[in-house]
């Protein structure tokens, strides 16, 4: 799968000044021309490379179905931040971006009919995931005509989480193989796990395993039909498989359900782009690099297209808001002499 890590990024100069980005990401993954630090897209739009955590997570209903169009609120503890809120898509979905690292918060939502929900944690270096299944308060119906049962008896077991977010973190530390062994084992707790699959789905279409690939993710979608995110990693495995129409058509689907969905827009910007179809990745590519700003591989993409596009100067921008944004980013340094050979060739065209 795709990993951050010590990348090298070189420019190559023709007759006539013209400038050529080199390439960031390792060999076989992108053409030579691309200046790109590869965005691990099995923790991808989940754990950041560089910047700030996040916090992500779904509500469902007690018969497993999403909830819909609910508000969450985010209230950091001991004045640590501002209070956010976010609405949940179609699919149940909810996220926060720029969430810290070790600050203390409270999830909170009610919902008329449910118990009241406030959920107090500590946010880590990765992604931070909070799936919350709404229990009905005594005597009520639910309010999408399911029956009632027991929160207890539908929600994640603990141990299963535990698995799932051990996963997570090995896979932000590159870990692939012991993150798939964690989310099986997450998946044996708990069969009905939907992100597990789309997390396994992921690490193995990044190993050429695309039976399996195929089959975790048809097992995702049946849990969550209609969830954004699974619709994300389903694009994710056409592409990988060589698929660029059925992965195209899987992006926009994601995208339609949610067009906050930063992953699905990045990983379509991405596919246009590995077309050479530089114009129609621009809009996918100014989506995911405004929705979530804070990973850095959505403005290098985002900058490299606009290079590929002869727009050097909005490039020149691009890379000035990523030193801007991260200065302390193992690519920095030789960014910065990216800049400056960049910023010598507009120049001297003047």
């Amino acid at each position: 799968m795709f990993r951050s890590g010590a990348s090298c990024v070189c420019f190559l100069f023709a007759a006539m000044a013209a400038l050529v980005p080199g390439a960031l990401a390792r060999a076989g993954q992108w053409p030579s021309s691309a200046t790109v630090v590869p965005s691990s897209a099995a923790c991808r739009a989940n754990c950041p490379t560089t910047g700030s955590p996040e916090i992500q997570g779904e509500v469902l209903f007690p018969d497993g179905s999403p909830a819909a169009n609910i508000p969450v609120r985010l209230d950091p503890e001991m004045g640590g931040g501002m209070m956010a809120t976010a609405v949940t898509d179609s699919g149940g979905e909810f996220y926060f971006t720029d969430v810290g690292v070790g600050n203390s918060c409270t999830l909170s939502l009610d919902v008329p009919g449910y118990q009241p929900v406030r959920r107090s944690f500590t946010t880590n270096a990765m992604v931070n995931s909070e799936d919350i299944i709404l229990a009905p308060l005594r005597g009520a119906r639910e309010s999408n005509g399911g029956a009632i049962v027991s929160a207890e008896d539908l929600r994640v077991p603990a141990k299963a989480m535990a698995q799932y977010r051990q996963g997570l973190l090995q896979l932000g530390h590159g870990q692939s193989d012991a993150a798939e062994k964690s989310f099986q084992k997450a998946i044996h707790l708990y069969p009905h796990f939907a992100k597990s699959y789309m997390k396994l789905s992921a690490i193995y279409a990044d190993q050429g395993r695309f039976s399996l690939a195929n089959r975790a993710i048809q097992r995702a979608l049946r849990l969550r039909n209609s969830s954004s995110q699974a619709f994300g990693y389903l694009g994710y495995v056409y592409a990988k498989e060589s698929h660029p129409k059925k992965a195209a058509q899987a992006f926009h689907r994601a995208i339609a359900l949610r067009k906050s969905n930063w992953f699905a827009q990045l990983e379509l910007g991405r596919l246009f782009y590995s077309q050479k179809n530089f114009r129609r990745a621009l809009g996918p590519l100014h989506a995911a690099r405004r929705i979530h700003p804070q990973f850095a591989s959505a403005h290098l993409l985002l900058y490299d297209d606009l290079i590929q596009l002869g727009e050097r100067k909005k490039a020149l921008a691009e890379l000035d808001d990523f030193l801007a944004r991260f200065p302390n980013s193992p690519e920095t340094p030789q960014l910065r002499k990216v800049r400056a050979a960049l910023a010598a060739a507009i120049a001297a065209q003047r």
